[in-house]
């Protein structure tokens, strides 16, 4: 339920949407009566990732970081803040955000009442946001800000000469003069390559449904739909979440070897009943102390039996 007293339809976690549609395949020989059948989704967790840099967040160059202010991202120190891995792809102590958590509202009237009572035109942004990156610091709740000020005034500047290419660009009666394209039916991206295969057991090969061995499955002969399921996957899922289980349990841990009671040596007689020893308490240095008394630990050793 949320907060308007209604079940919630769905979510947006990719993650967990692929967790569950591994758990299904997992199961699917296991559940009985009639199933739901799963719906068109691409499991990215199927397929091999990606080696390039992710797209969209650009590091801060070492000049803009000087000129704002922004201090360099340490590996070992910032990785326990918020939006950690923006920070880290931008290079930055802190990641690089628009004003939008209450501390930030709250500088940023403070900013501006400060800047109408003095009796400049204009406040000075590039000196205003170093001292907004140097609260940033010492505040968990404000992120840095970086001047646009330099993309401003080259915009304002080089107006004149961009309106006319604008305009060419945008023109639609230059489609008039494009060539027809042919209709043709709506093909499905088709997948030709980029699964991830089973690796097989280090001691013998487990046969699958088909006869071949898991970890050597070929890529298909024909391309198929990113959504339909193959057999090459059922082996990743179930190799995968067997692992998982098995990293899951709980490890035994080695039992201790057994030591006297009373006088604490291992090959002592007293192992199986502190009325075998024939040492000393190793408390009380006494023959006749029994030892300590788990059922009276507050009593003296030699005390606790009587």
């Amino acid at each position: 339920m949320n907060t308007t007293d209604t079940r919630n339809r769905n979510h947006f976690s990719i993650w967990l949407t692929n967790k569950i549609q591994e758990l299904r395949l997992y199961l699917k020989d296991v559940l009985v009566g009639p199933q739901t059948p799963d719906p068109p989704w691409v499991n990215g967790n199927l397929y091999q990732q990606t080696t390039e840099v992710p797209i969209g967040i650009l590091p801060v160059p070492k000049d803009v970081q000087d000129t704002n202010g922004l201090s360099d991202y340490v590996e070992g120190l910032n990785h326990r803040q918020a939006y950690d891995y923006l920070a880290k792809r931008q290079g930055t102590r802190k990641a690089i955000f628009l004003v939008h958590t209450p501390s930030e509202r709250a500088l940023f009237r403070n900013f501006k009442q400060k800047s109408s009572s003095s009796h400049l035109s204009s406040p000075d942004w590039k000196q205003e946001v170093k001292i907004w990156n140097g609260y940033a610091d010492s505040n968990p709740d404000i992120h840095y800000k970086k001047s646009t000020l330099n993309t401003k005034e080259s915009l304002s500047m080089t107006e004149m000469a961009r309106l006319p290419l604008i305009h060419e660009l945008t023109d639609l009666t230059r489609t008039l003069n494009a060539p027809p394209v042919p209709e043709r039916d709506f093909q499905p991206h088709l997948i030709n390559g980029g699964l991830i295969t089973a690796t097989p057991p280090s001691s013998s090969l487990i046969q699958s449904d088909a006869g071949r061995p898991l970890g050597v499955d070929e890529p298909p002969s024909t391309p198929m739909p990113p959504y339909e399921v193959q057999p090459a996957q059922h082996s990743v899922v179930h190799q995968r979440i067997t692992a998982a289980q098995a990293q899951s349990k709980p490890k035994k841990r080695p039992q201790q070897p057994r030591h006297c009671a009373k006088c604490g040596q291992l090959m002592c007689p007293g192992q199986q009943t502190r009325r075998n020893c024939r040492n000393k308490c190793k408390h009380c240095l006494q023959h006749a102390c029994r030892g300590p008394n788990p059922a009276r630990p507050s009593r003296r050793y030699h005390e606790a039996w009587d």
